[in-house]
């Protein structure tokens, strides 16, 4: 015979033991939830943390060099005009407008020399 804690009350599919259950579950789970979000949230700042600090590092060696910055130039054709000047990843990019095309200039920040010098014709 079953006793009266294994049978499910009237109205009820679950016994108070599949009930305990089921609240010792829930109440796991939410743990593990809380716990997944706030590892989360640190990784994040943690992670963004050490990208500013190599940022930071390489920018200072550049500069603890001893030598004051050196000066860069651009060769720009005459009636040459700077349309829009961009940065990301450690390059300069210079985009220069001119009669009949323009030119994209890439440099290096940290070596100071001209990569690359991408000629924009003008099609007809």
């Amino acid at each position: 015979m079953l006793n009266e804690s294994e049978t499910a009350p009237i109205g009820s599919t679950m016994t108070p033991r599949q009930v305990r259950y089921l609240k010792i579950a829930i109440a796991i789970m939410t743990f593990l939830l809380i716990a997944g979000f706030i590892l989360l949230i640190y990784g994040l700042f943690a992670g963004g943390g050490k990208k500013a600090d190599e940022q930071a590092a390489s920018s200072a060696s550049i500069i603890a060099e001893g030598a004051p910055p050196a000066l860069l130039e651009l060769a720009v054709e005459p009636g040459a005009d700077i349309a829009s000047v961009l940065t990301a990843q450690g390059r300069l990019i210079v985009h220069l407008r001119k009669a009949g095309g323009g030119e994209i200039a890439i440099i290096d920040l940290a070596s100071g020399r001209e990569i690359q010098r991408i000629r924009l014709a003008q099609s007809d």
